[in-house]
């Protein structure tokens, strides 16, 4: 399969060090894959890398500030305008060539008239959705069914942006489908994954040797110069980080439907990690997927009317009775299945990536 990759899909890993760019790269050419980047992706990653950068340094400089008036001191930043000129200029060398070493095809930028941009802007046809907002998204397409009406493998574009290229059930825009046969592009011939870890399981991980055996030394504590109990508390540490702008589902946790505003607050407690599957990558990696048992302490806004109508029976804690005039604020908590990815050198006896995954109700 020729694999394409959007802007949003790198954005997510800027040094594309996790899991899934490890398993993706070691794994294209025994899964007989190719990588094909437009050079577009590759100018508005490096710009957002930079706006990323000045939005850190935006919210360094804030904290700062309070910083310097608590204690009457000059603190300097540890960001400055200097820093970023500099990381961003290493960016954009590191992102072509890493890309070289994984032997991809860079794609240029397409040669369509202004004149069809324009005229698909104004019929809002997909991508675009309203104003000029798909611009940059039209051209990505673009290269995408170029590469399309070429002979060879079929495409898998890897696109988080489901808004403009997927419809509502979360298939192919059939608006994209009409451009695929005007282009004489057969029918299920670019295929779209919503993510980087979709396409790998897919498609790279039944690739790779199942290890039982080294699956069972790891979960029983016996394989030298891994603590996996060390590593995964490091995730759970973090957990309420990376989930601070989460929406939370209350029913599909199985709180009550009149909670509101679910926010996770801290975990106060975890049990042994499950190891789920362990794989070996073509560089000699082990690919681990663990399950970690979490308990979340969630913060939630209720009703008065509902709060008082629990009072008496298991009414939860209230850290903040006046949060408004008709929420109060309480605090509960539920045992969920965190799910880890990480890469393991065994050579070195080092983690080289660890990956939070997903988060949601415990199985029993």
């Amino acid at each position: 399969m020729r694999i394409v990759l959007d802007t949003n899909i790198i954005c997510q890993d800027f040094p594309m060090s996790g899991s899934p760019f490890r398993v993706l790269f070691d794994g294209l050419p025994r899964a007989d894959h190719s990588l094909h980047i437009p050079k577009l992706v590759i100018d508005e990653t490096t710009n957002k890398y930079a706006e990323r950068l000045r939005d850190c340094q935006r919210r360094i400089e804030g904290s700062l500030d309070k910083a310097r008036r608590l204690s009457g001191t000059e603190i300097e930043s540890p960001l400055t305008d200097a820093d970023i000129d500099s990381l961003v200029e290493d960016y954009s060398q590191m992102l072509p060539s890493r890309f070289a070493q994984a032997g991809a095809t860079i794609m240029d930028y397409p040669s369509i008239p202004h004149e069809e941009i324009v005229k698909r802007a104004l019929n809002r046809r997909k991508p675009f959705s309203r104003g000029d907002a798909g611009y940059r998204d039209a051209l990505i397409w673009e290269n995408v069914i170029d590469l399309g009406a070429r002979p060879g493998q079929d495409i898998g574009f890897i696109s988080a942006n489901r808004q403009d290229f997927c419809d509502d059930e979360g298939n192919l825009h059939p608006d994209l489908v009409a451009d695929m046969e005007v282009r004489g592009i057969q029918s299920g011939r670019i295929v779209l994954f919503g993510s980087l870890r979709e396409f790998v399981d897919e498609h790279i991980k039944p690739t790779m040797e199942a290890l039982e055996d080294i699956r069972q030394r790891i979960a029983g504590g016996r394989y030298p110069g891994l603590d996996l109990w060390k590593e995964v508390a490091v995730v759970v540490s973090r957990l309420p980080y990376a989930m601070s702008d989460a929406r939370w589902d209350p029913a599909k946790l199985g709180f009550p439907s009149t909670f509101e505003r679910l926010r996770l607050a801290g975990v106060s407690d975890s049990e042994p990690p499950h190891v789920l599957d362990v794989r070996e990558l073509h560089s000699g990696e082990f690919l681990l997927y663990v399950l970690v048992p979490v308990e979340c302490e969630f913060s939630v806004l209720v009703s008065r009317a509902d709060y008082y109508a629990m009072r008496g029976r298991d009414a939860p804690e209230v850290p903040d009775h006046d949060w408004d005039r008709y929420h109060v604020e309480v605090r509960t908590s539920r045992w969920l299945d965190m799910e880890v990815e990480m890469t393991f050198d065994p050579a070195t006896s080092e983690v080289t990536s660890v990956d939070f995954v997903s988060i949601g109700k415990k199985l029993e």
